[in-house]
């Protein structure tokens, strides 16, 4: 979300971790879903990238886009950084239930 939409050089060393870990494409993706620019959640790629960097970084990016956002945008971006993440969360649960049944 985050190598080609902020400045990750000016970022904590937290987002700069975070940010090497998630590709530019996902990155934008989950970005636009965050702030509600796009309709829908990230795709099971992109949803698996960021379920694999974990909570803490997800949260990570979503402080540093409520940063950059006017206030009256802030209630809005957690609420969707929230849905986001549970339903990214419940994809890849799916996903893997779904793979062991197969199995």
């Amino acid at each position: 979300m985050f190598t080609g939409c902020v400045d990750v050089e000016e970022s904590s060393p937290i987002i700069s971790s975070c940010a090497a870990k998630l590709s530019k494409n996902c990155g934008d993706e989950v970005k636009q879903s965050v702030l509600g620019l796009q309709g829908s959640v990230p795709t099971d790629k992109c949803c698996r990238q960021l379920v694999r960097l974990g909570k803490t970084c997800h949260d990570a990016f979503a402080q540093l886009l409520v940063s950059r956002e006017p206030a009256s945008k802030k209630s809005s971006i957690l609420e969707n950084s929230k849905t986001i993440w549970g339903e990214c969360v419940e994809k890849m649960a799916s996903n893997h239930r779904t793979m062991k049944i197969g199995e």
